[in-house]
């Protein structure tokens, strides 16, 4: 199954699950299972008897590291509070998250469920799919008091329930704006999925569709999805810009490619197959042929030189190599970009379309990695790329453009 179609489901089901979570509050849980304690491990490591607060995480879930500065700050008003204790629980290895835990700074007791029984007890994990960030107030005798977002959980709430007070909370109503934009949002995975089934038929021999976008909206953008199984004819992805598409093609970065044709970044849709190319640069040439031909457009290959930052390796050993296809996620937030198992070129498309600058990388950065990078200021990211052993270095960089050119 693609992963625009996992989802479409996912939204569907994330609905009906986190309604299912809500239901077990008042419910009685067995005593969350702790398999490591990773960090700020107290003397007392017993969980009995003590309101427990358990904010579940994971390192590659932008929204969960977002929320660690507000758990922090709940953490140290409640720390004289013994009868209190702030988990915050990710599924992980000690060793994946502490690569998180040496970036981020976590206040609260950082634990790992391996099991992923409490995960499951709660509804946090159902079936297969992570529902993070979450957080859980339980009482000590094991009595569900309270699970919502992170944030959603105030200071004033924590006291209520501190003193047995039941907390009356006001139903989410999405904006009619939201509303309108999810409504695009499943219309384009319906007409998705459609594609994506007659790409998947075993009597399809040849496809190629390259569909306009009907909406443009950040819902939209946003949820991007693509397979590229062109050693085997077969390629698709959803939600792109020309420069996108042509830049998983050749494998280039976004910096390298310019659209004379489409300056206001239409998006797109795009499904290939052809079962007679089970080489990739036949796919590649006949795929942009095909393309060229579609819209009336011709590619131009140039040499340019331009300034811009080049990301060097300075010390392999503080990388972080992750080839484990599983854990390959992206996220940010308003100052972090988080990546897991993550290719180089993702990680300079990203900072190029944040920052407005060019970022190439040392061709030596060949491998898929795991990267906190704090984009707010060029200087920060130089920190963050430093603990990762790389340096930036601005100079002038030469390239091969592709430049796409309208035909007369």
């Amino acid at each position: 199954m693609h992963k625009k179609l996992l989802f479409f489901l996912f939204c569907l089901v994330h609905i009906t699950s986190v309604a299912q979570v809500f239901e077990k509050i008042g419910q009685k849980t067995p005593t969350p299972t702790v398999t490591d304690y990773i960090l700020n491990t107290p003397k007392n490591k017993s969980l009995k008897g003590k309101y427990l607060v358990i904010e579940f995480w994971a390192t590659w879930c932008a929204p969960c590291l977002a929320a660690v500065p507000h758990m922090n700050a709940l953490q140290e008003k409640f720390q004289k509070n013994k009868e209190v204790m702030f988990l915050s629980m990710t599924y992980e290895t000690p060793v994946k998250a502490l690569h998180t835990t040496k970036r981020i700074d976590f206040k609260t007791v950082v634990v790992s469920d391996q099991s992923k029984k409490t995960h499951q007890q709660l509804g946090i994990e159902q079936e297969g799919m992570m529902l993070i960030p979450q957080t859980v107030v339980i009482h000590p005798d094991s009595t569900i008091l309270w699970i919502g977002a992170p944030e959603a959980l105030t200071e004033t709430i924590l006291e209520q329930l501190l003193l047995g007070k039941s907390i009356e909370e006001k139903p989410f109503t999405p904006s009619p704006e939201a509303l309108e934009e999810q409504k695009k949002f499943i219309e384009e995975m319906e007409r998705s999925n459609v594609w994506f089934e007659r790409l998947t038929d075993t009597n399809t021999k040849s496809l190629f569709a390259l569909l306009p976008q009907n909406s443009n909206s950040s819902y939209v953008r946003h949820n991007k999805s693509v397979l590229n199984g062109l050693n085997k004819g077969v390629y698709y992805c959803t939600n792109h810009s020309l420069a996108e598409i042509f830049g998983v093609l050749f494998e280039k970065p976004l910096a390298e490619i310019y659209d004379d044709c489409n300056p206001t970044a239409n998006y797109f849709s795009l499904y290939y197959k052809f079962k007679n190319h089970t080489d990739k640069e036949k796919s590649v040439a006949h795929l942009t042929d095909l393309i060229q031909k579609s819209l009336g457009i011709t590619l131009v290959h140039e040499s340019k030189t331009l300034d811009g930052y080049y990301i060097h390796i300075k010390d392999t050993s503080k990388l972080i190599i992750n080839t484990n296809p599983e854990e390959n996620h992206s996220g940010n937030t308003e100052s972090l970009l988080i990546f897991s198992q993550t290719k180089i070129t993702t990680v300079t498309n990203d900072l190029w379309e944040r920052m407005g600058e060019r970022f190439y990388a040392d061709p030596r950065l060949n491998s898929t990695y795991d990267f906190i990078l704090d984009y707010s200021s060029m200087d920060a990211l130089k920190k963050s790329l430093a603990f990762y052993g790389l340096e930036l270095v601005r100079k002038p960089i030469t390239f091969e453009a592709i430049t796409l050119k309208c035909m007369d």
